[in-house]
C-alpha cells in the first residue's frame, strides 16, 4: 500500500527487497514476515517465470483491474520495462523451463 488509492506495481518479492510493508489486520507489517503472514502461500522470487506472467499480465490488465477492486491505475512510469516481453516468449520459456 502506498497511501494512495492506487495500484501498487511492485510484487510481494519486490517489496521483499525494498523493505515495504502491508497493511494486514490493520496493522502495517513488513513484507519480510510475508510467509507468517500467509503461511499457505509461496514468494516467488523476482526473476521466476510466475514473477514475469504477473508482471506481464498487471501491466496488459492495469486498467480492468484497478476497475475491479475501485482503485487508480498505477503508475506506468514505475513498471519495469523488459516486462513488455510478449506473452509468447514468456509462454515459450516456462515450457522450456518444464521439459528440462
Amino acid at each position: 500500500w502506498n497511501g494512495s488509492d492506487k495500484l501498487v506495481e511492485f510484487s510481494c518479492a519486490e517489496c521483499v527487497s525494498r523493505g515495504d510493508g502491508m497493511i494486514n489486520d490493520d496493522k502495517i507489517v513488513p513484507y519480510a514476515d510475508f510467509n507468517k503472514q500467509f503461511p499457505e502461500w509461496m514468494l516467488p522470487s523476482e526473476a521466476s517465470n510466475k514473477s514475469r506472467v504477473r508482471k506481464y499480465l498487471f501491466q496488459e490488465h492495469n486498467k480492468a483491474i484497478a476497475e475491479y477492486y475501485g482503485r487508480k491505475e498505477s503508475d506506468h512510469d514505475n513498471l519495469n520495462p523488459w516486462i513488455t516481453s510478449s506473452i509468447g516468449e514468456l509462454i515459450d520459456e516456462t515450457c522450456k523451463k518444464i521439459k528440462e
